[in-house]
């Protein structure tokens, strides 16, 4: 069976070589994100771009790979805006791709379901479709990366409001100069790989696929 090369050859690059990243191979990682995939197009995402060591350091403050972050010569800071599924911008956005089909009427009692509208569940239920989102453009920038011929790892050992939303994690958001309403999901870290990792076992597609019923 042939699977797309950079899926089978994907490994979590850990160790970098201490070399620039070129801009234009960064901006390229960034566009993979902006285009992926988006329910109801909301695209609740943000991409911060961390290259000085200043910076890194902050972030290490609230992550459990220190090293990692500190070491990597690009990090990307993944924020999801938990405003994302706001009411008027979904009916804003839908009206744009669906308005010649559904009146403003029709979106608006269609956005009064619980499925179609996470704002009608609970904030754990915008959490869940905000990370659910994100990690639709992190899995696509760090396909991007491998493209590029660079080394990527997805990080989540974080405090944010998923794990452990304290006064630290707070504090880095105001360094950056991070909105309210966003918050930091995953790190993105980047460079030239200065490792080979070996092929890591993965379950058997029988044991993980079905047809038809479980």
């Amino acid at each position: 069976m042939q699977i797309l090369n950079p899926i089978e050859n994907w490994r979590s690059i850990r160790r970098y070589e201490q070399k620039e990243v070129e801009k234009e191979k960064i901006n390229a990682i960034l566009e993979a994100g902006r285009m992926a995939p988006s329910w109801q197009n909301l695209q609740p995402w943000h991409f911060l771009v961390i290259t000085e060591d200043s910076g890194k350091n902050k972030l290490a403050e609230i992550v459990t790979t220190v090293k990692l972050v500190q070491k990597a010569p690009v990090v990307i800071v993944v924020l999801g805006d938990m405003n994302g599924f706001q009411r008027d911008e979904a009916v804003r956005l839908l009206m744009e791709q669906l308005g010649e089909r559904m009146s403003e009427e029709d979106l608006r009692k269609y956005l009064d379901r619980k499925i179609t509208s996470p704002l009608n569940v609970g904030i754990e239920t915008v959490k869940a479709r905000v990370l659910e989102q994100l990690s639709y453009a992190a899995a696509f920038m760090a396909l991007e990366a491998s493209n590029q011929g660079l080394g990527a790892c997805v990080l989540g050992g974080i405090e944010n409001n998923i794990t452990e939303e304290t006064d630290k994690c707070r504090e880095v958001k105001e360094y950056f100069g991070i909105p309210k309403n966003y918050e930091i999901y995953t790190l993105i870290t980047l460079g030239y790989p200065n490792e080979k990792p070996a092929k890591r076992s993965r379950k058997n597609l029988e044991e993980v696929s079905s047809w038809e019923k479980f």
